[in-house]
Order: C-alpha cells, then structure tokens, then sequence
C-alpha cells in the first residue's frame, strides 16, 4: 500500500489540492441557518410540544426584556417600578414596534373583588411614591397569580416586559430585536439590571455573519 501510495503521490496531491480549492470556492455562499428549530431534528417529542404550544396560544416570537434586581423588596420598590414603567413606555414608542402586542406590570390590569362583584383596574396608574404603595401593588400582583412567572417571578427579583412579534409586524422580528437592544444600550435603572432574551434574539444573535 505504501508502495502505491507513493508511486501515486503527485496525482493524489493534485486531486487534493483540487478538492480544498473547489470546497474554499463554495464557502462565501455557505448561509448559517438562524431558526433555533432547525437544530431540533422534526418529529421530536420536545419540538411537537412546541409547535403545539406555539399553535394554541401563540408563542414562540416573543422578545423578553427582564429587568432583574437583588432589592430586598424585588421589582416591588419604588424606583424599580418607575424604571419598569419608563422603559415600557420607551419600547412601546420604538418606531417598529406595535404599541398593544407590548405587555408588562407598569400596564397589566388586576381582578378586584368588591361587594358588587369583581372589578378590573390597572395595578397603579402612576408608579408607587412610597414603599408601602410599592408593597400594595406587590399585593395585589400576588392576588392574581396569572401574572406571576409571567410578567414577575415568584420571587419577585425578575420583572418581564413581553414584546410580541408576528406577521401583523412590518419588520421581521430580528429586526424589532435589535431597533430594541439599540434602545437598551441607553437606558438605565438603578439597582437593576436589563436583559434580553427569546428566540428572535437568539436568532438576530446567530444570524450574524
């Protein structure tokens, strides 16, 4: 075999150097697939769940924003609540972002029970002035558990910000990520820190050549 080998050595250096020149000459037009499904092989018991999910309520497209403290009173202190508020009303006024597929504490309505039934009002109007408006807020929050591990962690350290994005959108969805995470780069809340997660992040992320 080394004989052959040795005997054969220039056609089989020449049909190397073929094969890497032609393979070099393929890679500009090599496209890295973003969607985090491709990588889950079809017919996976984990990817049949998710698209069912994502076919029932919806999910899959939507951009979280967290804001996450280590506060003794969580999200539920006063200057927490007001960066909440502020950056809500900063990602609803983005140029592609549609006002009413953004969701958050700062706007997210409670069930009330009262004498003649229930009521439904906003957890508060303005943010809370003082510690103890703060704590009634967190009250109430507790009181209507849909929201919690949604838009506020049980442990109320994370608060969430939920930006949908969908076909109704005139941008696609790895867009609106990043016209999102430009306008995070400026903002601030103190005592807190901002972050960006869902798959038209991790898609816009991957995307990147």
């Amino acid at each position: 075999m080394f004989r052959i080998i040795l005997k054969l050595r220039v056609p089989i250096v020449v049909a190397l150097s073929a094969a890497t020149v032609f393979f070099a000459l393929q890679l500009p037009d090599l496209e890295l697939d973003p969607d985090t499904e491709a990588y889950v092989p079809k017919g996976h018991p984990m990817r049949v769940y998710w698209e069912e999910a994502r076919d029932r309520f919806g999910t899959g497209r939507e951009i979280l924003v967290a804001v996450h403290t280590d506060h003794p009173d969580g999200v539920f202190a006063p200057e927490i609540l007001k960066g909440l508020t502020e950056l809500t009303d900063g990602i609803k006024a983005l140029p592609n972002v549609i006002e009413t597929k953004v969701s958050s504490l700062s706007d997210a309505e409670a069930i009330v029970g009262t004498e003649d039934g229930l009521e439904i009002e906003p957890f508060f109007e303005d943010p809370p002035a003082t510690r103890e408006e703060a704590q009634a807020v967190r009250r109430s929050v507790y009181q209507n558990t849909v929201y919690l591990d949604r838009l506020v962690s049980r442990d109320a350290s994370i608060a969430t910000i939920i930006v949908k994005t969908d076909d109704s959108y005139g941008a696609a969805p790895t867009d609106v990520y990043r016209e999102i995470a430009a306008y995070l780069d400026d903002v601030e809340i103190p005592g807190a820190r901002i972050l960006v997660a869902g798959n038209p992040a991790v898609e816009a992320v991957y995307g990147v050549q």
